[in-house]
């Protein structure tokens, strides 16, 4: 199956998801790549991270089973490699061939934001790392942006060396404000955070000063830069169960503008199409990789698609 889109065509790669089922079947709760085309996979499920080549094959499978529920995946291509465990309310540094050189939080101690049963609209105010985070990013020096999400409104700045800087972000639905800040993406020194509860992107410097708002979203949940120098945001649907409610990948220019979307029915169960939306990717040859979520998750569902850039 080809899709027309305005800035180019994608091909549905069915070998892709045959491939990786023979690795790994269930949620695919982050996806990540690096300048070798490498995809990083963070399952839910036993081994939690895969790293493939861009034809599925694997490469490397890893599990020391740390993870409580691992929600995120960056990757600082040959120097580190990120995970963000929302339920262990930690994150984890990893060198490139997977040794722990660091814990961020304390995990199992979640920070105190009057937060209920890691429901969002509970969040009565504000405080530090970490309450249920999401994801994190990097800038060119170092820098680390965490975004702290379910049970928290805030993002966490930590310097190179590893100590917090400061936070920024407060519970609600003004500018500036989050209702459960569900991804964070740095490029050239501006952030961009998935605010997915109030279905939109907002644009910040490295200070936390606000510097634009992206809407006409609906749940944004992931977002990244591809080499055509758009913006890919993989956004659920309303319903976070998993089913026939429509998902789709939003493009962006660099100013903002909506160009187009990756619009896909999603009634299909033989999986020729994604359903929830939560972590995307795009490799240097512009091809799509999304990771799956869902309640009611399909047994022997495989949570991730690939959509190769044909032009």
């Amino acid at each position: 199956m080809v899709y027309e889109t305005k800035i180019g065509r994608f091909e549905y790669v069915s070998e892709w998801n045959a491939r990786v089922s023979e690795l790994v079947q269930g949620q695919i709760a982050g996806i990540g790549s690096d300048r070798q085309n490498c995809i990083y996979l963070l399952t839910r499920s036993h081994p939690a991270i895969l790293i493939l080549d861009k034809d599925g094959n694997l490469l490397h499978a890893w599990d020391d089973r740390c993870f409580v529920r691992p929600h995120g995946i960056h990757i600082i291509d040959g120097h580190a490699i990120f995970v963000v465990d929302d339920a262990a309310h930690a994150a984890y540094e990893f060198t490139p061939d997977l040794k722990l050189v660091h814990v961020f939080g304390t995990p199992g101690t979640p920070s105190d934001t009057g937060c209920i049963n890691k429901d969002y609209k509970t969040v009565k105010e504000s405080s530090g790392p970490f309450n249920y985070p999401t994801n994190v990013t990097s800038d060119e020096s170092g820098t680390l942006y965490f975004s702290d999400g379910y049970g928290n409104a805030r993002i966490h700045v930590f310097s190179p060396d590893r100590n917090l800087k400061y936070s920024f972000g407060s519970p609600g639905n003004d500018p500036g404000s989050f209702n459960l800040p569900h991804d964070v993406f740095c490029h050239e020194n501006t952030l961009y955070v998935a605010d997915r509860q109030n279905n939109r992107i907002q644009l910040f410097d490295t200070s936390g000063n606000l510097l634009g708002i992206w809407n006409n979203l609906i749940r944004p949940a992931g977002i990244c830069l591809g080499p055509d120098g758009y913006f890919y945001v993989a956004e659920c649907s309303h319903c976070t169960t998993f089913d026939a409610s429509p998902s789709r990948i939003t493009i962006f220019s660099s100013t903002g503008q909506l160009i187009d979307r990756l619009d896909i029915g999603c009634g299909d169960e033989k999986g020729t199409s994604y359903h929830t939306a939560h972590g995307i990717t795009v490799d240097s040859e512009g091809s799509i990789y999304i990771g799956e979520v869902g309640k009611n998750y399909p047994i022997g569902y495989v949570g991730t698609q690939k959509y190769r850039r044909i032009g």
